[in-house]
């Protein structure tokens, strides 16, 4: 089960709590991406290291470039520093941001490619440790695969067809057979869903269940795939 199920559009707070000593870092991950906010520390080390280097500089410079330090140079400085502390933060649509023993992702106007796994590691001299949060996004059944349209079997043999959607929340599973609903008896009629994906095994006797089959998925809208065999 997913920890946010969301509709595109809403936004999420993802908020990772942590305790321990001498915690040395925290972080959210997402495929290859990580979210983290710069501590103070870092910025002012950021900064030293932009004013050392010009230092460098003006060492082996002539003298005049070594007196022309002036405040465009300072003011660029200055940029370069706000922008590695903003991009590290936050941006248009998402921000991290720490509290006490805290660290809380936000995302807003959420997207399909924004559901998944993000992970919330945390680490101190003892090592790292790992929280994971799912966030879905809710969408009608979209086709991903099924059997292919026609589906030849003999009388007494056993045939299979199925159908995968992706749909949030799970769809709920319907067969038909030439536009009536089937009922599985267990027997020669066999329907196995779970989730996004549904199966449907019929026995062929005398050739009683030969037809047009389809199957539907509807959770907010529906989608139909039609088999025969």
């Amino acid at each position: 089960m997913p920890d946010f199920t969301k509709k595109e559009g809403e936004e999420v707070e993802v908020v990772c709590r942590y305790s321990g000593e001498d915690i040395a870092a925290v972080k959210f991950v997402y495929g290859s991406e990580e979210y983290s906010v710069v501590s103070a520390n870092e910025v002012e080390e950021v900064e030293n290291k932009v004013q050392s280097s010009d230092d460098e500089r003006r060492l082996v410079s002539t003298n005049d470039i070594a007196a022309d330090h002036d405040e465009d140079d300072e003011e660029k400085e200055e940029n370069a520093r706000i922008k590695r502390f903003e991009e590290d933060v936050t941006s248009e649509r998402l921000s991290v941001r720490a509290e006490e023993n805290a660290l809380i992702l936000r995302i807003r106007n959420l997207s399909l490619l924004d559901a998944g796994k993000y992970k919330c590691a945390v680490s101190n001299r003892a090592g790292w440790t790992e929280r994971v949060f799912h966030i879905a996004i809710t969408h009608p059944p979209v086709y991903r695969r099924a059997s292919d349209d026609i589906i030849r079997s003999s009388d007494g043999n056993t045939a299979q067809i199925f159908c995968e959607v992706s749909a949030v929340p799970n769809p709920i599973w319907t067969w038909q057979r030439d536009g009536n609903e089937l009922e599985a008896d267990g027997s020669s009629i066999i329907v196995d869903s779970k989730g996004g994906v549904t199966k449907l095994t019929l026995q062929n006797r005398n050739g009683q269940n030969y037809g047009k089959y389809t199957c539907k998925a509807d959770n907010v809208l529906e989608l139909l795939r039609n088999l025969q065999i």
